[in-house]
C-alpha cells in the first residue's frame, strides 16, 4: 500500500465503500505522516460556487430550506452502481462542505427501473441542521427542467438552473481550465428584501467550474503544510450517510 511506503495518496470518490474503512486509511496516513486526500472536485462546480457565495452573503437571512437536485430522465435501466455511491457522494459532500455534519437525517431511496439488482435510481436524503432542512435528491424520472439549487430564507429565495459542464476545450493536463462560463440566460436568480425594505430581484453571474483547484489544494497541503480543503471527518461523514441510505433502501 502506498501509505505504508510513506507516499501521499489522492483517491477517487467514493473514498471507500464503508466509513470504517475510510477511517482506518486516515488513521494510517496520520501514523505515517502522509496525506490521504479524496477527489471531491465537485466542490468546484460553478453552480455550487455561486450557491456558496449567496449563502455567505447573508442576503437570504436565516436559511429555512435548500433543495439540491441532480436529475435525469431515463426509461430503461442504466444504473450499474447505486446512484448514492456514484453521484450522491458528490452532492451529499457539497452540503457537508457548507454546513458540516447534520443533526439528523432521513432517507427515501428506491430502485424503480432496476428491479433485478435493486440498484437505486431515486433518492431523497434529508439533512437537518436546527431549523434548516436540506434535501439532496437525484431521480432518473424528471423530464422537465428543474432547478439545480433552490434556497429559501427569511429574507428571500435563490434559484439556479444548470446546463451541466460546458467544455471550452479538451484539457491535456488535469490542472488545465477546461470549462466556459455559463451564458447569461442560465444565471441564477436572487430575490430578497434588503435591510431598508427594498424588494430586489437580480441575476447572479455564474462562476467558472475549475477542477484544477483540487490539485492546487493538494499541492499546498503537501508542500506548504496547509490543512486539506476536504477534511477527513467530512469524508467519513459523507460515507456514513451513504451507508445509512443504502440500509434504508434494503440494498
Amino acid at each position: 500500500m502506498a501509505l505504508k511506503a510513506g507516499k501521499h495518496i489522492l483517491v477517487e470518490k467514493p473514498f471507500a465503500m464503508k466509513s470504517s474503512d475510510a477511517q482506518r486509511v486516515f488513521t494510517l496516513a496520520q501514523e505515517k505522516g502522509c496525506l490521504a486526500y479524496t477527489n471531491q472536485n465537485r466542490r468546484f462546480d460553478a453552480d455550487f460556487l455561486i450557491l456558496q457565495d449567496i449563502i455567505q452573503s447573508g442576503k437570504l437571512g436565516t436559511l429555512i430550506e435548500i433543495e439540491s437536485h441532480y436529475d435525469y430522465f431515463k426509461t430503461r435501466p442504466v444504473v450499474t452502481q447505486d446512484m448514492i455511491f456514484n453521484l450522491g457522494i458528490h452532492t451529499i459532500d457539497q452540503m457537508i462542505a457548507l454546513f458540516g455534519i447534520p443533526d439528523r437525517t432521513d432517507y427515501d431511496v428506491k430502485g424503480i427501473l432496476n428491479k433485478e439488482d435493486g440498484a437505486d435510481d431515486y433518492f431523497d436524503i434529508k439533512l437537518y441542521y436546527g431549523k434548516l432542512k436540506v434535501s439532496v435528491k437525484t431521480s432518473l424520472f424528471v423530464k422537465l427542467p428543474y432547478p439545480r439549487f433552490l434556497v429559501h430564507g427569511t429574507n428571500g429565495s435563490f434559484m439556479k438552473y444548470s446546463q451541466g459542464h460546458l467544455f471550452a476545450k479538451s484539457a491535456q493536463e488535469p490542472i488545465e481550465a477546461s470549462f466556459l462560463q455559463e451564458p447569461e440566460d442560465n444565471w441564477g436568480v436572487l430575490s430578497y428584501m434588503d435591510e431598508y425594505g427594498n424588494d430586489i430581484t437580480t441575476r447572479i453571474p455564474s462562476r467558472v467550474t475549475d477542477y484544477g483547484k483540487i490539485y492546487d489544494d493538494l499541492y499546498a497541503c503537501i508542500y506548504q503544510g496547509k490543512a486539506p480543503y476536504v477534511k477527513a471527518e467530512e469524508v467519513v461523514a459523507v460515507l456514513n450517510i451513504a451507508e445509512e441510505a443504502e440500509k434504508a433502501a434494503g440494498n
